[in-house]
């Protein structure tokens, strides 16, 4: 069985944006390090590498285990206020709440690997009404690269070894990670940031996941 694997911010959540609002407020509120404005062009991007890059402009060591523990719990605590105060910033991309169902009917196996930490994710997945309990999912609580989040997400389906592996992402460190795996990949974005994923190498970009059947016909081409 293949398996399609994907992110959530920007893929699966509109959610981006408060994101960052919170992600940058914990860690100063934590830490007091501001992050990098430059962060999306970093070679890999996850909590974890966003914070060690800004510890390491601050002429700072990289936080143990245990205080990004704390951090992580403060931008899910944060996410959590967030979403009771606005809920219409944890919308799901069009067709998100459907595609794992589809997929999993004409035979695809389904997981999500973010760059977030679990406690952000589970937030933003459930502000969104996506499910995910049943679901693998791997985060930056689990790995701090990108390229082994999805790598630990797919060992989560039990998958055999050598099954077809589609990631979905919507960033050009989306790419690149997929890339450095060998596994397929579906960019999710429009206008500049389907511009951004096709130079970054992206062959395929979607918009959304409201055309379920164009969806799959699009990871079908992949995986022969």
């Amino acid at each position: 069985m293949p398996i399609a694997v994907f992110d959530i911010d920007g893929t699966l959540t509109d959610t981006s944006e408060v994101d960052l609002e919170c992600y940058t407020a914990a860690v100063r509120s934590e830490i007091g390090v501001e992050i990098p404005e430059d962060w999306p062009g970093l070679p890999d991007v996850t909590d974890v590498t966003i914070l060690e890059t800004a510890c390491a402009r601050a002429g700072l060591p990289v936080p143990d285990g245990r205080v990004q523990q704390r951090i992580a719990a403060r931008l899910g605590g944060l996410l959590a206020l967030a979403l009771r105060e606005a809920p219409h910033r944890f919308r799901p991309l069009p067709g998100a709440r459907d595609i794992f169902a589809h997929l999993e009917g004409v035979g695809w196996r389904v997981a999500i690997a973010t760059g977030a930490w679990r406690p952000s994710a589970v937030v933003k997945l459930e502000g969104a009404g996506i499910r995910y309990r049943d679901v693998p999912l791997a985060s930056a609580t689990d790995r701090p690269a990108r390229a082994e989040i999805i790598r630990h997400a797919v060992r989560g389906t039990e998958a055999a070894d050598g099954e077809p592996v589609v990631y979905l992402g919507d960033g050009t460190w989306d790419v690149r990670a997929a890339d450095a795996l060998g596994y397929g990949f579906v960019g999710v974005g429009r206008d500049e940031r389907e511009g951004a994923l096709r130079e970054a190498g992206a062959e395929v970009v979607i918009a959304d996941f409201d055309d379920a059947e164009r969806v799959v016909a699009h990871l079908e081409e992949l995986i022969r």
